[in-house]
């Protein structure tokens, strides 16, 4: 299974509404600001190259569950979601944003131990 940047993006907007919804995002305003900021400011070569290794940490992570390990395919996407949420926190945390934090909250809210 593939996930498209479309489908990357919906995710990304879904769990930005569901962290807004559970006041874990202090208000809409701020996704605006920082969409500005990126439509501004950010690289769009290097958020393409940021997407793409998502994606294809996803895809890894998926296949060796799926391909490899022989997990079912529902079984197996929800883990390779959850584990590049984790380690997109990961990678966060290491960089001192405090996105980290909010990222491993919502896992550990939502019960998935992984």
């Amino acid at each position: 299974m593939r996930i498209t940047k479309r489908q990357l993006k919906q995710i990304i907007r879904e769990e930005a509404a569901r962290l807004e919804g559970k006041g874990l995002v202090s208000e809409a305003y701020d996704m605006e600001n920082a969409k500005r900021a990126e439509g501004l400011y950010a690289n769009t070569q290097d958020v393409a190259a940021m997407s793409r290794a998502i994606e294809d940490l996803y895809e890894g992570i998926f296949n060796d569950l799926f391909d490899n390990e022989g997990v079912e395919e529902d079984e197996a996407d929800d883990m390779a979601r959850a584990a590049t949420v984790l380690a997109v926190a990961n990678a966060l945390g290491s960089a001192n944003f405090s996105a980290a934090e909010v990222l491993y909250d919502h896992l550990r809210k939502a019960g998935r131990p992984y």
